[in-house]
């Protein structure tokens, strides 16, 4: 992966966390390719296991459901 600039002060943040003794709840937010994705991704490396969920484009041929549905048995093999 390639350097990872400018979001020191988030990431500091988003590790401060870790510290808590209580669970939290962030939400990373803003417009469009400004690195949001990859911030979550810099923290994820804090951990020994982590997951990526991301959102799916609409398919006019099938259900929203059946889409997920679709889509996350195909992630798990």
């Amino acid at each position: 992966m390639s350097q990872f600039i400018g979001r020191d002060k988030q990431l500091s943040f988003l590790k401060q966390l870790l510290k808590k003794d209580s669970a939290s709840l962030v939400v990373i937010k803003g417009r469009r390719r400004i690195g949001k994705s990859r911030l979550a991704e810099e923290f994820a490396r804090s951990f020994p296991k982590s997951f990526t969920f991301s959102g799916l484009p609409p398919d006019e041929k099938i259900t929203a459901e059946q889409q997920r549905l679709d889509h996350f048995q195909y992630v798990l093999y």
